[in-house]
Protein backbone atom coordinates (compact mmCIF):
# COMPACT_ATOMS: atom_id res chain seq x y z
CA UNK A 1 0.00 0.00 0.00
CA UNK A 2 1.29 3.80 -0.68
CA UNK A 3 -0.27 7.19 -0.09
CA UNK A 4 -0.80 9.26 2.72
CA UNK A 5 -1.67 7.10 5.79
CA UNK A 6 0.00 3.85 4.11
CA UNK A 7 2.60 2.75 7.55
CA UNK A 8 4.40 0.38 5.06
CA UNK A 9 6.74 2.85 3.41
CA UNK A 10 9.66 4.59 5.53
CA UNK A 11 8.11 8.42 5.25
CA UNK A 12 4.72 8.41 3.54
CA UNK A 13 4.36 12.00 3.46
CA UNK A 14 6.01 14.01 0.44
CA UNK A 15 7.48 17.63 1.46
CA UNK A 16 4.23 19.94 1.14
CA UNK A 17 1.30 17.60 1.00
CA UNK A 18 -1.74 18.93 2.50
CA UNK A 19 -5.07 17.69 3.67
CA UNK A 20 -8.18 20.24 3.97
CA UNK A 21 -9.20 22.19 7.44
CA UNK A 22 -12.79 21.12 7.63
CA UNK A 23 -14.69 24.31 9.31
CA UNK A 24 -18.19 24.85 10.52
CA UNK A 25 -18.05 28.23 9.61
CA UNK A 26 -18.26 27.95 5.76
CA UNK A 27 -18.85 31.87 4.25
CA UNK A 28 -15.30 32.14 3.69
CA UNK A 29 -13.76 29.30 2.89
CA UNK A 30 -11.96 30.73 -0.59
CA UNK A 31 -9.82 32.58 1.58
CA UNK A 32 -8.56 29.11 3.57
CA UNK A 33 -5.79 27.53 3.00
CA UNK A 34 -4.97 23.72 3.40
CA UNK A 35 -3.33 22.74 6.75
CA UNK A 36 0.25 21.04 5.30
CA UNK A 37 0.18 17.49 6.31
CA UNK A 38 3.81 17.32 7.53
CA UNK A 39 3.72 20.01 9.50
CA UNK A 40 0.27 19.51 11.06
CA UNK A 41 0.82 17.31 14.39
CA UNK A 42 -1.87 15.24 14.55
CA UNK A 43 -1.34 13.39 11.70
CA UNK A 44 2.12 13.49 12.39
CA UNK A 45 1.50 11.85 15.86
CA UNK A 46 -1.02 9.26 13.93
CA UNK A 47 2.20 8.02 11.70
CA UNK A 48 4.47 7.55 14.31
CA UNK A 49 2.19 5.65 16.62
CA UNK A 50 1.36 3.70 13.71
CA UNK A 51 4.80 3.12 12.18
CA UNK A 52 5.68 2.26 16.41
CA UNK A 53 2.79 0.05 16.86
CA UNK A 54 3.91 -2.23 13.47
CA UNK A 55 7.73 -2.50 14.19
CA UNK A 56 6.84 -3.24 18.13
CA UNK A 57 4.29 -5.84 17.04
CA UNK A 58 6.93 -7.26 14.65
CA UNK A 59 9.23 -7.75 17.82
CA UNK A 60 6.57 -8.91 20.23
CA UNK A 61 5.14 -11.37 17.30
CA UNK A 62 7.65 -14.27 18.10
CA UNK A 63 7.12 -13.97 21.67
CA UNK A 64 3.49 -14.18 20.97
CA UNK A 65 2.54 -11.21 22.72
CA UNK A 66 0.58 -8.22 20.81
CA UNK A 67 1.02 -4.65 21.73
CA UNK A 68 -1.90 -4.50 23.86
CA UNK A 69 -1.08 -7.55 25.89
CA UNK A 70 2.73 -5.88 25.85
CA UNK A 71 0.87 -2.37 27.17
CA UNK A 72 -0.78 -4.68 30.17
CA UNK A 73 2.66 -6.38 30.83
CA UNK A 74 4.27 -2.99 31.16
CA UNK A 75 1.68 -1.33 33.32
CA UNK A 76 1.51 -4.48 35.67
CA UNK A 77 4.82 -5.06 35.94
CA UNK A 78 5.06 -1.11 37.11
CA UNK A 79 2.84 -1.76 39.61
CA UNK A 80 0.54 -5.35 39.93
CA UNK A 81 -2.77 -5.57 41.12
CA UNK A 82 -4.41 -3.31 38.80
CA UNK A 83 -8.11 -3.23 38.38
CA UNK A 84 -9.61 -3.13 35.12
CA UNK A 85 -10.60 0.97 35.16
CA UNK A 86 -6.84 1.11 36.24
CA UNK A 87 -5.84 -0.62 33.12
CA UNK A 88 -8.17 1.06 30.83
CA UNK A 89 -6.92 4.74 32.37
CA UNK A 90 -3.30 3.39 32.14
CA UNK A 91 -2.90 1.66 28.87
CA UNK A 92 -5.56 3.32 27.04
CA UNK A 93 -7.28 0.53 25.36
CA UNK A 94 -11.13 0.19 25.65
CA UNK A 95 -13.06 -1.39 28.45
CA UNK A 96 -14.11 -3.96 26.27
CA UNK A 97 -10.79 -4.99 24.50
CA UNK A 98 -8.81 -4.76 27.77
CA UNK A 99 -11.16 -7.09 29.22
CA UNK A 100 -11.07 -9.39 25.99
CA UNK A 101 -7.31 -8.69 26.33
CA UNK A 102 -7.11 -10.00 29.92
CA UNK A 103 -9.41 -12.74 29.08
CA UNK A 104 -6.47 -13.85 26.47
CA UNK A 105 -3.91 -13.30 29.30
CA UNK A 106 -6.07 -15.13 31.82
CA UNK A 107 -6.11 -18.32 29.50
CA UNK A 108 -1.93 -18.02 28.44
CA UNK A 109 -1.32 -18.17 31.97
CA UNK A 110 0.26 -14.69 31.86
CA UNK A 111 -1.94 -12.75 34.47
CA UNK A 112 -4.48 -13.78 37.24
CA UNK A 113 -7.83 -11.94 38.38
CA UNK A 114 -7.75 -11.72 42.33
CA UNK A 115 -10.63 -10.49 44.76
CA UNK A 116 -9.32 -7.41 46.29
CA UNK A 117 -8.15 -7.79 49.96
CA UNK A 118 -9.62 -4.41 50.87
CA UNK A 119 -13.08 -4.94 48.97
CA UNK A 120 -14.74 -8.34 48.10
CA UNK A 121 -16.34 -6.06 45.10
CA UNK A 122 -13.19 -5.53 43.75
CA UNK A 123 -11.56 -7.34 40.93
CA UNK A 124 -7.48 -6.93 40.83
CA UNK A 125 -5.54 -8.28 38.24
CA UNK A 126 -1.42 -9.32 38.64
CA UNK A 127 1.22 -11.01 37.04
CA UNK A 128 1.84 -13.91 36.95
CA UNK A 129 5.37 -15.82 36.99
CA UNK A 130 4.84 -17.02 33.33
CA UNK A 131 3.71 -13.27 33.33
CA UNK A 132 6.85 -11.59 34.29
CA UNK A 133 9.05 -14.22 32.45
CA UNK A 134 7.65 -13.26 29.32
CA UNK A 135 8.09 -9.22 30.11
CA UNK A 136 12.09 -10.23 30.90
CA UNK A 137 11.73 -11.78 28.08
CA UNK A 138 10.31 -9.04 25.76
CA UNK A 139 12.06 -6.18 27.44
CA UNK A 140 15.45 -6.07 25.50
CA UNK A 141 13.68 -5.72 22.44
CA UNK A 142 11.15 -3.17 23.65
CA UNK A 143 13.94 -1.08 24.91
CA UNK A 144 15.58 -1.48 21.58
CA UNK A 145 12.35 -0.58 19.84
CA UNK A 146 12.82 2.72 22.18
CA UNK A 147 15.94 3.46 20.98
CA UNK A 148 16.00 2.55 17.38
CA UNK A 149 12.85 5.54 17.68
CA UNK A 150 15.70 8.12 19.01
CA UNK A 151 18.38 7.44 16.25
CA UNK A 152 19.98 10.46 15.36
CA UNK A 153 18.99 11.82 18.23
CA UNK A 154 21.38 13.49 20.92
CA UNK A 155 20.93 13.49 24.45
CA UNK A 156 19.69 17.16 24.76
CA UNK A 157 17.45 16.12 22.12
CA UNK A 158 16.07 13.21 23.56
CA UNK A 159 15.73 15.74 26.51
CA UNK A 160 14.12 18.43 24.98
CA UNK A 161 11.95 15.89 22.67
CA UNK A 162 10.30 14.08 26.28
CA UNK A 163 9.51 17.47 27.60
CA UNK A 164 7.92 18.90 24.83
CA UNK A 165 5.82 15.60 23.93
CA UNK A 166 4.86 15.71 28.21
CA UNK A 167 3.66 19.23 27.46
CA UNK A 168 1.75 18.23 24.83
CA UNK A 169 -0.08 15.43 26.59
CA UNK A 170 -0.69 18.18 29.56
CA UNK A 171 -2.21 20.33 26.57
CA UNK A 172 -4.36 17.26 25.35
CA UNK A 173 -5.58 16.18 29.23
CA UNK A 174 -6.25 19.45 30.17
CA UNK A 175 -8.58 20.06 26.78
CA UNK A 176 -8.80 22.82 24.49
CA UNK A 177 -9.29 25.87 26.96
CA UNK A 178 -6.57 25.28 29.22
CA UNK A 179 -4.61 25.34 25.70
CA UNK A 180 -5.63 28.14 24.51
CA UNK A 181 -5.51 30.16 28.14
CA UNK A 182 -1.37 30.04 27.62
Amino acid sequence: MTGLGSVTNRHPLKQGDKVVARSKDKSNSASRSPLVLDQYPPYLFHLITSHLNNRLLDRMRPHGVTVQRWRVLMVLMNGDGRTMTDLVRMTLIAQPAVSRVIDQMERGGLVERRVAERDNRIVEVFLTQHGRDTYWKIAPDAERHGIDMLAGFNASERKQLSELLRRVLDNVSQGPAAAEEE
